[in-house]
């Protein structure tokens, strides 16, 4: 792809590429459980019909890490997004805006969303980037104007009606809270694997994200 290649273009390139060779594609059915029959690996989609390899690879993504504040998680969508900032960055324009996260990730987001928002902060419960974040990242956050870090820094709260307009932050350090406003919240501390409906045979290495 010597001009690039968008992440649904090169999807759909591998999905054609594979059914021309004779893949056959099963769509909208989850796999909820995996056996073994001798030397078969059976996987059980939810519709019955049990589909039987020689190999199976297991790739079922994560589910992102909540902050577990309620009030939060009522303006999910609203202000609140989990996950990268991609979609919404544009729509920032001109707003304060918080990512929470101290891992690649978070910082990758907070230096695209300060080309929009008039200033990106981030909320770190550690007290550097540097244990959990790449120096050269560390460096263009540095450089950036309109980024600042809080570190031992954690949200206990959100307000808004049908919108975030607030968030409360507590200072681990001083053991104080305050309450600031904020145009939206990107929560980006690392997420699950989705494989608790492995069975137990299956060996699980830690695969925790970054935080």
């Amino acid at each position: 792809f010597p001009h690039g290649v968008s992440g649904h273009e090169l999807t759909r390139k591998a999905c054609e590429q594979a059914w021309m060779f004779g893949a056959h594609m099963v769509f909208a059915q989850p796999a909820v459980s995996l056996g073994c029959r001798g030397a078969e690996r059976i996987v059980q989609p939810a519709d019955g019909h049990p589909i039987r390899a020689r190999a199976v690879i297991v790739a079922p993504g994560i589910a992102w890490r909540r902050l577990g504040v309620p009030r939060l998680e009522a303006l999910v969508g609203s202000g609140v997004f989990y996950g990268a900032a991609g979609v919404e960055a544009r729509a920032m324009a001109g707003q304060d805006v918080f990512v929470v996260g101290a891992g690649n990730s978070a910082g990758q987001n907070a230096l695209h969303l300060a080309r929009y928002a008039r200033r990106v902060t981030m909320l770190v419960r550690g007290d550097c980037l540097a244990r959990s974040m790449s120096d050269y990242l560390i460096r263009e956050i540095e450089a950036t104007g309109n980024i600042s870090v809080r570190l031992q820094t954690e949200v206990v709260d959100g307000h808004g009606q049908g919108r975030l307009e607030t968030l409360t932050l507590r200072d681990k350090r001083q053991g104080r809270s305050t309450d600031v406003p904020a145009g939206a919240l990107f929560v980006l501390i690392g997420g699950e694997p989705r494989t608790q409906w492995l069975p137990a045979a299956v060996q699980l290495a830690d695969g925790r994200s970054e935080e």
